[in-house]
């Protein structure tokens, strides 16, 4: 199918590179705070996942039919491709499909995270040397710097791939994509705990969207991109789980049980918070 724009993924890359610090130092002031800073990253963050998640469904929708399970003429070559000599999905359209969109999408990424892994780095420098103002609600410095610094070097690598024409499985990053869309929801939460302490019905509100948006954008999303790979093979999600390399299992794994741990801990932290009934005090 044509892209309908079609953009080198250098440029995304060049541009995300730019325009993300360009439009934090307009919306921030010089010499800023501490909370002043991070107020400024969170609302580009939100701005960037809220872009990337809803250009990553467009793109996704427009190659919906390109990924659609094998037709009876086609099923000669199922066998072929489930074996594992072959390398399970490695003939599938899920993983063969290319689109330049699909490349600036991910060089958009790319961009944002090695901007942003700067920012980090400069506003746990600004918390540390004003650790006299705090917030209710802090950002975990360190786990985002590690988390930006290895998607940055996949991402980087990829970039690579792109550039040699050589690129596989682009589609599938781009399902993983839609994790940005739950980060939205949760920067709401953050900035409701934060500045509007007060609003506490809304903030449970934001709290149980964000927990909705986690399980469906971030646990879900596992099960579902096994499904896209399982309908292609008349498989079921678990059955394409068992056909991936050792590498891909592992990696899959640790995503779906890291982000279902992380879930549940959040479940659990609201339930006390909010479900938890205080008996009545005994009269004296």
């Amino acid at each position: 199918m044509p892209t309908p724009l079609a953009i080198p993924s250098q440029l995304s890359l060049l541009a995300s590179l730019t325009l993300y610090p360009l439009l934090f130092r307009l919306i921030t002031p010089g010499h800023p705070s501490h909370i002043r800073f991070v107020k400024s990253r969170e609302a580009i963050s939100a701005l960037h996942c809220t872009l990337v998640a809803l250009i990553s469904i467009y793109e996704l929708k427009r190659h919906y039919l390109d990924r659609a399970p094998s037709t009876p003429t086609s099923l000669s070559n199922l066998e072929d491709i489930k074996s594992a000599h072959s390398g399970y999905g490695a003939n599938l359209p899920v993983i063969t499909i290319r689109s330049s969109l699909s490349n600036a999408i991910t060089a958009w990424e790319t961009g944002y995270l090695l901007q942003d892994t700067v920012i980090l780095l400069l506003g746990a420098r600004l918390r540390s040397q004003q650790s006299h103002t705090r917030l209710a609600k802090e950002i975990n410095w360190r786990v985002l710097l590690w988390h930006h610094g290895g998607l940055s070097v996949a991402l980087l690598i990829l970039q690579w791939y792109i550039a040699r024409g050589k690129e596989k499985g682009v589609l599938v990053i781009i399902m993983l994509m839609l994790m940005n869309a739950s980060t939205p929801v949760g920067t709401l939460h953050w900035y409701l705990v934060n500045f509007r302490p007060g609003k506490k019905t809304a903030i449970m509100v934001a709290n149980v969207a964000y927990l909705v948006a986690y399980a469906a954008f971030r646990v879900y999303l596992i099960y579902w991109i096994l499904s896209a790979f399982g309908e292609q093979t008349r498989e079921s999600a678990f059955g394409a789980y068992r056909r991936l390399r050792l590498s891909c299992q592992i990696g899959t794994a640790t995503i779906g049980v890291t982000n279902s741990i992380w879930l549940m801990m959040s479940v659990r932290k609201f339930s006390r918070r909010y479900l938890r009934v205080t008996p009545p005090k005994k009269a004296v």
